[in-house]
């Protein structure tokens, strides 16, 4: 499963235990399902989406009728589209299933296009046969900044450990010219210079900071996302 930070995926790690499975060979056609609604929607053909979705639909914060109707009334110069799905993974739950996958929307009014990145997690039901979309919800993948310049020596004052609480520790290690940031239990993830102290992930939204005291030692480091802070003091 996709990291989403460094810090709370240890927090959530036990309820997701196991992991998301690929996708069945029980199960080829939801990728083509998937695919034919979302096309469908791009088209503007709201009683070809329809059939791929439950009326009962928990679709974001939408009813399928509410969805149905903006897509047989959306103006003439406005397009919707999606770009190929990527990283489809899938795990079954007897007649339910829940699908998670990885997509651009595209938005174009009057010629001027507006896209936006995002993971999508979807319940499926097995109703007369045929899986039914029963709940949906996205997750905007935050638009990444350019890498800036940096002189890589700067990494050395950053390697060591650092601590959030007993047992959650992120350890940043240097490789020539490369920095990397591995939390406890979880694969190690390459950062990337917004500046000389602050880091990001490819595909990712948090921020780490890092924090030097007045004589220019590195002390702690700061995980940022949606505008909270949690604190990591570096420890032997």
């Amino acid at each position: 499963m996709k990291r989403n930070h460094p810090f709370f995926l240890l927090l959530i790690g036990a309820a997701l235990a196991g992991g998301c499975a690929s996708l069945p060979a029980a199960e080829p056609g939801i990728g083509r399902q998937i695919r034919a609604r979302l096309d469908a929607y791009a088209r503007g053909s709201a009683e070809e989406w329809a059939r791929f979705v439950a009326d009962d639909c928990l679709c974001g914060l939408e009813t399928k009728a509410d969805i149905e109707r903006a897509i047989a009334n959306r103006p003439p110069g406005v397009r919707n589209w999606y770009g190929d799905i990527s990283d489809l993974q899938v795990r079954p739950l007897g007649d339910a299933m829940v699908a998670r996958y990885r997509v651009t929307e595209y938005t174009e009014v009057d010629g001027r296009r507006a896209t936006a990145e995002m993971w999508r997690t979807e319940t499926y039901a097995l109703r007369k046969g045929t899986w039914m979309l029963i709940a949906g919800a996205d997750i905007v993948i935050p638009a990444e900044p350019v890498a800036a310049q940096v002189d890589p020596s700067l990494f050395d004052s950053y390697v060591g450990r650092y601590e959030y609480t007993p047992g959650a520790v992120d350890t940043v290690t240097r490789e020539g010219d490369r920095l990397f940031v591995q939390p406890t239990g979880e694969p190690r993830v390459e950062l990337f210079p917004e500046n000389e102290t602050t880091y990001f992930a490819k595909g990712e939204g948090w921020r780490l900071i890092f924090v030097r005291d007045p004589q220019g030692a590195v002390t702690s480091l700061i995980f940022r996302q949606q505008g909270q802070d949690f604190t990591a003091t570096r420890i032997p």
